[in-house]
């Protein structure tokens, strides 16, 4: 079998994992629910949960990431696939808030977080050739995913108190299998794979790191710089995924479940469409060209819009805004991704990525702030500022990154084919180049 044809089996199947480890995004929808049966939890609580659940994702790529150096894509997928089935199981069961927080929070964004790395770490490997490509199709399936299980959940749970935990069972045992079955394609490629291998090969020496570890890679100011726009637009990201469900019953008064449910899924989609985007326009222009600017601005325009639906209740507005703001969450991701394996190489890019998206431990405190902020207001206004203010944030961090990039170096001597080549020249510029 020629494998370089025959590699796409591998990105089904990573998507496939995606598509249901992301459901852990869908906790907007999943959530409303919950609340009904847990009347006297606040928002505030309800966002922590969320919160949690991100930390947990972080945790997971951590620990994915240490565990990738010595076990196996297939073995960590087993082990995500136990995990997931356990924390659902145990999330049907729960009567009480930290139970939930526990077994959602902690147990399900764990698991998460080992499936994306073992995923993303694993099945990048075959398309080193097109690296902004494949993490855009994966992120891609992480991104829509809750938006089809979401709508699956919502038609299997009636508007019954306590009907959502036999959906909640369904839903472990159901991706347990998924993941057993998927496991048995996240493997790496033999040694000698090796596409476009054939271009031919030019010495140079660049301002360029390659193969380098996390001890390394946070000794550079350009990685910080990276790391903190990831944080201030990723919190931006997570506060209007998480609390989409009630900027629309605030902007469309009577709106039903069955639309909020469509409109929130609908950022998921968009996020998936960004996600493949940006991989696409990383590929032939290089991030800092387009990719960063424009989810700065996108969130930007998104809270905007969302604010004018919320004032003139209208829903044209609101779905524009949460369309575009799901299309500029949806580039963040993979353009970290790429970036990450664009400056540092490939051997070290599982743990690499694993320290870079702990960014997702602070930004997933704007999801509880924005729960706060509501609490205190009673409007979801405030949500939306907390958006623009993250946004002009990120701005700022992409001009930092823009005026140190060429200082962050290190010269490497490293043998490379004329397609690498052009990729990085396009990614840092002509004048990155001795």
């Amino acid at each position: 079998m020629n494998k370089t044809k025959n590699r796409m089996i591998y990105a089904i199947a990573g998507v496939a994992v995606m598509l249901f480890a992301g459901i852990v995004y869908g906790w907007s929808v999943l959530s409303a629910p919950i609340a009904a049966e847990f009347s006297s939890w606040t928002r505030a609580q309800l966002s922590l949960i969320f919160t949690v659940t991100m930390c947990g994702f972080c945790l997971g790529c951590s620990l994915g990431g240490v565990l990738a150096r010595k076990l196996s894509g297939r073995v960590l997928m087993f082990l995500s696939a136990a995990m997931f089935l356990g924390g659902f199981l145990f999330s049907a069961s729960v009567v009480s808030f930290v139970q939930l927080l526990l077994a959602f929070g902690i147990i399900l964004g764990t698991a998460s977080g080992i499936a994306y790395n073992a995923v993303i770490g694993t099945v990048s490997k075959w398309f080193p050739d097109k690296s902004g490509f494949i993490s855009g199709v994966l992120l891609m399936g992480f991104g829509i995913g809750n938006f089809i299980i979401g709508k699956v959940y919502t038609a299997l749970t009636p508007a019954v108190i306590g009907a959502w935990r036999g959906p909640f069972k369904f839903l472990g045992i159901l991706i347990a299998v998924v993941f057993a079955v998927c496991a048995l394609f996240i493997v790496n490629p033999p040694a000698d794979f090796a596409p476009g291998s054939g271009k031919k090969k030019v010495q140079i020496t660049f301002h360029f790191r390659l193969h380098v570890g996390p001890d390394k890679i946070i000794k550079t100011p350009c990685f910080w710089s990276v790391y903190f726009w990831s944080v201030f637009v990723s919190a931006a990201g997570l506060i209007l995924v998480s609390q989409g469900s009630g900027i629309a019953k605030e902007a469309v008064a009577g709106i039903s479940t069955g639309s909020v449910a469509t409109l929130v899924g609908m950022i998921s989609v968009f996020n998936g469409i960004g996600r493949v985007f940006a991989g696409l326009v990383y590929d032939r222009f290089g991030h800092h060209k387009f990719n960063m600017m424009f989810v700065v601005l996108g969130f930007t325009l998104s809270a905007g819009l969302n604010l004018f639906a919320i004032m003139t209740g209208s829903p044209v507005l609101l779905t524009a805004g949460f369309l575009t703001g799901g299309l500029a969450y949806g580039f963040v991701t993979p353009t970290i991704s790429a970036v990450i394996r664009a400056f540092y190489g490939g051997e070290y890019y599982s743990l690499n990525l694993s320290v870079i998206n702990t960014n997702l431990l602070i930004a997933s405190f704007g999801s509880t702030i924005a729960g706060i902020l509501y609490d205190k207001t009673g409007s979801f206004v405030s949500c939306i500022v907390l958006i623009i203010v993250l946004a002009a944030a990120g701005a700022a961090c992409y001009f930092i990154k823009r005026a140190i990039m060429l200082k962050d170096a290190t010269l490497y001597e490293e043998t490379i084919t004329e397609d690498e080549l052009l990729a990085i020249a396009r990614s840092h510029g002509a004048k990155a180049f001795q």
